[in-house]
């Protein structure tokens, strides 16, 4: 055993000597010192080309390469498992001994021994500064003696091949993470060679010589492009090497990564983390900008861990940030320092900036992307031309995904910054997004699209250029993504102010606040702290949001250079606005009406063309998330114009209508005479007057139903959402919605009579009227109505619209909803980014027929939905918006986040739902309603047939019927006879056997192959309907159907069939049969039709 411990040992000094001898033996390298000049052929003929300036460093060849890696990797793995063998035969040597199991004295002795010699290999390899070796051998001073005598000031750097590099790089790294006891990493960190490495690296020269690598030895088979997988690598190394030297930095060890202020250093100095900002860079590997990014944020989070004041003996440690990689705490005067260091302008861009970039580029992208929209079909019925646009569109779907997926991952890195708490980095942070990203990606595309659809010039809609249009959309999509997955209070507050305030900052009275970094601050309890976002600070419904260095006037900043001054501009001005609750009459004067506002709202304008509509969905998709994100006592008030109706309100009566020619020239205290200074002028130009409230309720109102391409009206509910969460706590803007909804309604109605209409170019339908009957239009119309709720025989193919959408609850109180449908939903993200795809029609290959009935059908569904809608306004609008569940008329529910129904007060309901209101009272009536159908007779009463078409018939009678029929008698001899609307079975006595509403009925040929050896024929008649009792004679075919049960408390609307087979005596009866019915059916599904058509007639 001793043999083998000593040969642990005598390998690592084999191995070390054998490393030091390839490095630093003259023939071992070989350094290429001249470029060869590179020929080029110009017209036939070879000329010189002038020689590329020489190389700032080059690669040394080591011809030993492969044995120098491998001799680094076995040094690393030798010290690791050496230090931790000490590490664990010390607590092995800890373990009491007891009677049952004695020490083995031989086992003791070997463990000491054990012990002994691992112990050498760590003190080796301190004694032979193997450590910075290494770093030496990395950043090529190992190289730099051997070529001074022959090197001049201007000689080129030597730099080791990127493999041995690597491999260095990655033995020091398994070195930081794998050491398990404190001295060890003490005597790793405490000679500063750590710091020299993170430091020094010359990355830069690094990329030099791959690069005079290359055109050393061209690829003939690639172009260059001097990017180089080994150099990434090596930058991946790197970079991991900095994370493990994050993941060490305790109150112990802080002390090894910082130079802390000193006489001949004034300022904090922090190796680590200045490295780390450099990889941050938008250039950089996404894992390299990832790490390094982490790295600053656990740095930072070590500065908001506060130890606790009142230190108790606890069974649980004190529960640590998401995310810090330590367990201790830090002095506040450490905390302190490295919070001053970090916070300093010049750092926080490195920090911040690349995300930016990055935003940016995912912009660039996205508007690129939307640019390039397939175009609509010419030859829409060419089936090769629908697969081909298919395809198109569906792989510029999947690339709209990859796009949106990685806005999504840049926005998680910036709520990460935000999410440290650092009140100075989020100031700085804001003000920083606004400037870069806010104004001039999201909110200037939108202004100049608006400019463009408002100009004098009136330029056609399709007419709009691209370079309009696609960044508008970019600039909506990226907005909405903002306030989905970014969580900030003060971010979001100062962004709906930006595009949703009817004000804006004037810019040409904005101040440029310049201000002293403040990190430092004074507690509750007058003990120091640092600044960190407070519970104040973090509240959505306050409308304070940050100071913005407004704390310290300019006029009394001591001299602070210019690369450490906080420069403010939009923020505070921003914060100002956000404030205003119409008593400022000075804060009125600093701005004007809010252009990005209008240009939004231009929007949300009806439209035709395809880029327009997705236009006013995405603005109806950031209004809808910006509602979810923020408070409605917040979102409200701004958006409907509250604070200035107040300040309108407050005016003298005699000056809220002047005119501005007529305005009396008074200051009212501003300090001026001019008259755009004046209260009366600030109103106009202002707009304070102005009816904020009315257009924004009734653009929204018209947004609930919007045309798609494909001229279907559809249902918006995320607008329905957005209207009903901005309305419900202003009972005037509440009221206004109704009306406002009400009046879409009315209008849709009479667009819906008008879309039936257009169902005459389908095929005839059977039992319909010949073409010269005066009745043919009235009746084919109304028929077809029908047809659209009911669905038809003659189109099997064709579902019915009721079964789509309506739903009955499964409860029997009288104050659920008999029959209930969504009325507005919460979109998500995922739920936007299909949203835009939704734009293309699908290439569906079907028949004109089937196609005109469909679109149709979706035409007419909307109205049902609009009508739920409009009458959950009505009830709120009656009640003032009071909790949803406190009036019996108004039947609505909420689906919760975990998937069950409760009533809730509207006022609490969490916002990531779909809600639920029962159709109007007309609605139902008109379509449920019994009372509706025709008086059918009664059951066993007399019916006289005379003058009506009467069909002898054979009918089974259903087993255990009710039916007041003889026992044991199976078949019955009937008279079919449709009359006044209702099918009638009679018996030979004239005795009524069974009624039924015909509008209810279909009739189907027999299927099968009639037998040659009789002549009787069979029909089978069908009842469909919402009920599960079939009319007497009428069977299911299987077992009584059961409605499918939906979010456990809705039962999902369904028409059942049951069949009835009557048997006639030859194939001619049967066939007048067939025609009498059919005929009947035609003018009983018109007249149910004519009461859809009143319905929509209001």
């Amino acid at each position: 055993m001793s043999q083998q411990h000593e040969n642990v040992v005598e390998e690592f000094k084999y191995v070390w000597n054998r490393l030091r001898g390839n490095l630093s033996t003259e023939d071992s390298k070989k350094v290429l010192t001249t470029t060869p000049q590179r020929k080029s052929r110009w017209f036939g003929r070879h000329q010189e080309t002038t020689p590329p300036p020489p190389p700032t460093a080059l690669y040394v060849t080591l011809t030993q390469m492969e044995t120098i890696v491998e001799d680094l990797r076995r040094l690393a793995e030798l010290v690791v498992t050496g230090e931790n063998a000490v590490t664990a035969g010390e607590k092995q040597k800890q373990q009491p001994t007891t009677a049952e199991t004695p020490k083995d004295p031989e086992e003791e002795s070997d463990l000491t021994m054990s012990l002994q010699s691992h112990a050498q290999l760590f003190d080796l390899f301190i004694e032979e500064h193997v450590l910075s070796y290494m770093v030496d051998l990395v950043l090529g001073s190992l190289f730099s003696s051997s070529s001074s005598s022959s090197s001049s000031n201007n000689a080129p750097r030597l730099l080791p091949p990127l493999p041995v590099a690597t491999q260095a790089i990655q033995s020091i790294s398994i070195l930081i993470q794998n050491v398990s006891q404190v001295t060890s990493l003490y005597l790793l960190l405490s000679s500063d060679t750590i710091n020299r490495l993170s430091q020094d690296l010359p990355l830069d020269d690094y990329l030099a010589a791959e690069r005079h690598g290359q055109l050393q030895h061209p690829d003939p088979s690639s172009i260059l492009t001097f990017h180089s997988p080994a150099l990434t690598d090596f930058a991946t190394h790197f970079v991991t090497l900095l994370k493990s030297l994050a993941m060490r930095v305790t109150p112990e060890t802080l002390q090894f990564f910082v130079q802390y202020p000193a006489e001949d250093r004034p300022a904090l100095q922090f190796p680590l983390y200045d490295r780390a900002l450099e990889f941050c860079a938008a250039h950089h590997d996404s894992f390299v900008r990832t790490t390094a990014l982490n790295i600053c944020l656990n740095v930072l989070r070590l500065t908001t861990v506060d130890e606790p004041q009142h230190e108790e003996t606890t069974s649980d440690p004190p529960a640590l940030p998401m995310g810090v990689l330590h367990t201790s705490y830090l002095p506040f005067s450490d905390r302190l320092l490295i919070a001053q260091y970090a916070c300093l302008p010049r750092r926080v861009e490195p920090l911040i900036a690349p995300i930016f970039t990055k935003l940016a580029e995912r912009w660039n992208a996205l508007e690129e992307h939307l640019r390039e929209i397939p175009p609509e079909l010419s030859d829409s019925n060419a089936k090769a031309s629908l697969v081909k646009h298919q395809v198109r569109v569906d792989r510029w779907l999947s690339q709209w995904r990859n796009q949106a997926d990685q806005l999504h991952d840049e926005l998680l890195f910036l709520q990460d910054v935000f999410q440290v708490g650092l009140t100075s980095l989020n100031e700085q942070l804001i003000e920083m997004m606004l400037a870069t990203f806010v104004y001039p990606l999201q909110l200037q595309p939108l202004l100049l699209y608006c400019k463009c659809v408002e100009s004098p010039n009136n330029i056609n809609e399709r007419d709009i250029p691209s370079t309009l249009w696609a960044p508008a959309q970019a600039a909506l999509f990226t907005i909405a993504a903002c306030f989905h997955f970014l969580e900030h209070p003060a971010l979001l507050k100062l962004l709906w102010v930006a595009l949703f305030h009817p004000l804006s900052p004037d810019s040409t009275s904005v101040p440029t606040i310049r201000a002293q970094l403040q990190v430092e601050s004074v507690n509750e309890a007058g003990r120091p702290c640092l600044r960190m976002d407070s519970r104040h600070t973090l509240n959505m419904n306050s409308r304070e949001t940050y100071p913005f260095g407004s704390r310290v006037a300019n006029a009394e900043l001591p001299d602070v250079s210019a690369e450490e001054a906080c420069v403010f501009v939009l923020a505070p001005a921003l914060q100002q606005v956000l404030a205003f609750r119409g008593d400022d009459m000075a804060l009125l004067a600093k701005t004007k009406p809010n252009p990005y506002r209008q240009a939004w709202l231009t929007c949300l304008q009806p439209s035709i063309s395809q880029f327009s509509m997705t236009l006013r969905h995405l603005a109806i998709a950031t209004l809808n998330a910006a509602v979810q994100a923020l408070p409605v006592s917040l979102v409200s008030p701004i958006l409907l114009g509250t604070d200035l109706k107040q300040f309108h309100d407050d005016m003298p009566i005699d000056e809220r209508d002047l005119d501005s020619t007529a305005a009396h020239i008074d200051d009212r205290g501003l300090g001026s005479s001019n008259v755009y200074q004046s209260r009366h002028a600030l109103t106009k130009t202002r707009g304070v007057g102005a009816d904020h409230s009315g257009v924004v309720v009734s653009r929204l109102a018209t947004s609930v139903v919007y045309q798609s391409p494909g001229q279907q009206q559809i249902y918006d509910a995320t607008a329905a959402h957005a209207l009903i969460y901005l309305v419900y706590t202003n009972p005037q803007a509440l009221k206004l919605a109704a009306q406002s909804i009400d009046s879409v309604w009315r209008h849709a109605a009479h667009a819906s009579c008008r879309s039936a209409v257009l169902l005459r170019d389908c095929p005839t339908l059977r039992g319909a009227p010949s073409i010269q009957d005066p009745r043919y239009d009235d009746k084919l119309a109304t028929a077809l109505m029908d047809m659209v709720f009911y669905g038809s025989g003659d189109f099997p193919q064709f579902q019915p619209g009721l079964i789509d959408f309506l739903m009955q609850t499964t409860s029997d109180k009288e104050s659920m909803p008999a029959c209930s449908l969504a009325v507005w939903s919460c979109g998500t993200f995922a739920d936007l980014t299909e949203q835009i795809g939704k734009q293309f029609r699908k290439a569906d290959i079907k028949n004109d027929d089937q196609k005109l009935l469909e679109e149709k059908r979706t035409n007419l569904h909307y109205i049902w939905q609009l009508d739920a809608f409009a009458s959950l306004l009505r009830d709120l609008s009656a009640t003032q918006g009071v909790a949803l569940r406190t009036v019996s008329k108004l039947t609505s529910l909420v689906r919760l986040d975990d998937g069950t129904f409760a009533n809730k007060d509207f006022s609490s309901i969490q916002r990531k739902f779909q809600a639920f209101a029962t159709l109007s009272p007309k609605a139902l009536d008109t379509l449920f309603c019994e009372d509706a159908v025709t008086v059918l007779p009664e059951i066993g009463s007399t019916v006289d047939i005379a003058g009506n078409s009467a069909v002898p018939c054979v009918c089974e009678a259903p087993p255990k019927s009710s039916l007041p029929i003889a026992e044991g008698v199976s078949w019955l001899s009937l008279y079919l006879v449709p009359q006044d609307g209702s099918l009638l079975f009679v018996q030979q006595n004239m005795k009524l056997l069974m009624a039924c509403p015909l509008e209810r009925v279909w009739i189907v040929a027999d299927p099968e192959t009639p037998a040659d050896d009789s002549s009787a024929r069979k029909l089978l008649l069908q009842y469909t309907w919402i009920d599960t009792s079939p009319p007497p004679l009428f069977l299911f075919d299987n077992a009584v159907p059961k409605p499918e049960v939906v979010e456990q408390c809705f039962l999902k609307m369904q028409l059942n069939t049951s069949t009835c087979i009557v048997w006639f005596e030859d194939q001619t009866i049967a066939d007048n049969a067939m025609s009498l019915l059919i005929r009947a059916i035609f003018m009983a599904r018109s007249t149910r039709g004519e009461r859809i058509q009143r319905f929509f007639s209001p």
